[in-house]
């Protein structure tokens, strides 16, 4: 029991630390430095990345979380970020500025046929609809998740097939969050 305490009084009415309280703190001092370096090389790993390629920080714009509606693309992906390229809107996985970013698919520009921002209400009609169609009457009955504030920004485009790749939002200020977004990819688009 007395080897937890970290301080005590010696004879001479003396506060002493422990020594193993010395160590500890010599080792939160070490995990805090190594933590800062590695953060710091992860950064400059990036600038160089993107210096390589010639790409800018301010080339990427956030984009939320894709859902889904991306052909080459079967699972939901955080941390997106979009930037145009001469004939495309190019989606990344790009969480972060310490992490390099990874493209993962692209839409051709002159495929897109809209833009919409959509909130939580409208988009769980269209969800509920499907639903239907899964269930049938059953439906009705199924119970929906509540979430905190939701927005959505769909593309529409169309190569061979009809596509709708949705992004999603999720928080305080979504709605703002995804208007935003729907604006930066209309800019890019012009």
């Amino acid at each position: 029991m007395l080897m937890l305490v970290s301080c005590s009084f010696n004879a001479q009415d003396e506060l002493v630390v422990a020594l193993w309280f010395k160590w500890l703190i010599a080792i939160v001092i070490v995990l805090v430095i190594l933590i800062v370096m590695s953060a710091i090389f992860s950064g400059n790993e990036v600038s160089e990345y993107l210096k390589n390629n010639n790409l800018s920080i301010l080339d990427f714009k956030k984009c939320g979380t894709y859902i889904g509606g991306h052909p080459a693309l079967d699972v939901t992906v955080e941390g997106i970020s979009i930037r145009k390229s001469e004939t495309k809107i190019e989606i990344y996985r790009f969480p972060s500025i310490s992490e390099i970013p990874v493209l993962i698919a692209d839409i051709p520009i002159n495929s897109i046929s809209g833009i919409n921002v959509e909130d939580s209400s409208s988009m769980e009609k269209r969800i509920t609809l499907g639903r239907v169609l899964l269930v049938g009457i059953f439906a009705l009955a199924w119970r929906k998740k509540k979430k905190n504030e939701l927005a959505f920004v769909t593309i529409e485009w169309k190569e061979k097939f009809e596509n709708s790749t949705i992004f999603s939002f999720e928080g305080q200020e979504a709605m703002q969050k995804a208007n935003t977004a729907r604006n930066e990819l209309i800019k890019m688009c012009r």
